[in-house]
Order: C-alpha cells, then structure tokens, then sequence
C-alpha cells in the first residue's frame, strides 16, 4: 500500500504537518476499480469511457510526461467530458490509480 500513495503509516502531529495534510492534497484518499469509476464518470456526464494503457493517447503531449513505469499494475481510465448534470460531482483527476496487485 505504501507505493500507491493510498492511506498513510503515520499521524500528522506537527503543526506543519497537520497543516499540510489538511490542505496539501498530496495524498490519495479513495480507491476505485474500473467498474465503480466508470458509473461514477458517466453519472457526472463522462462519455465513451475505457480503459487506458501507457502510449495510448491521441493527444500527442502525453508522450512528453507518460512514464512507462507508473502504470505498472495500475488502472488507466480515458473519457471524454460532456456537460455534467447539476447535481455531479466535477473533481477529477486524470492519472493511473495503483491497484493492489491481487485485482489484476
């Protein structure tokens, strides 16, 4: 779990600390498998929603920043926006969530 970045080994106790985990947003707090991901994009109004692999990206800027080695036994998801509804959440990310290695 330590190398996915999900959870943590030890409490904020500093006031730095505290501070930053409150509001540094560096950590992942969530983790989803391809099927929960997907409704959860498509009732925020994503469309054409797949899985994703290293290199393959129509948009050509990815291949200056993709690291082959971050998507080792990880879950890329690619979608394309719409409008959401109303009442979606919006806040996304786009990048490879690690997977434990037992769900591959």
């Amino acid at each position: 779990m330590s190398s996915s970045g999900l959870g943590t080994e030890a409490r904020a106790r500093s006031p730095g600390s505290v501070m930053s985990a409150l509001f540094g947003h560096a950590r992942h707090h969530w983790l989803w498998d391809f099927k929960a991901a997907r409704l959860e994009l498509e009732r925020s109004g994503f469309r054409e929603i797949r899985r994703a692999q290293y290199g393959d990206s129509s948009e050509a800027s990815f291949a200056d920043v993709e690291e082959e080695a971050r998507w080792a036994n990880c879950l890329g998801i690619k979608s394309v926006g719409n409008k959401p509804p109303a009442n979606a959440r919006t806040s996304c990310r786009s990048a490879p969530v690690p997977l434990p290695a037992m769900t591959c």
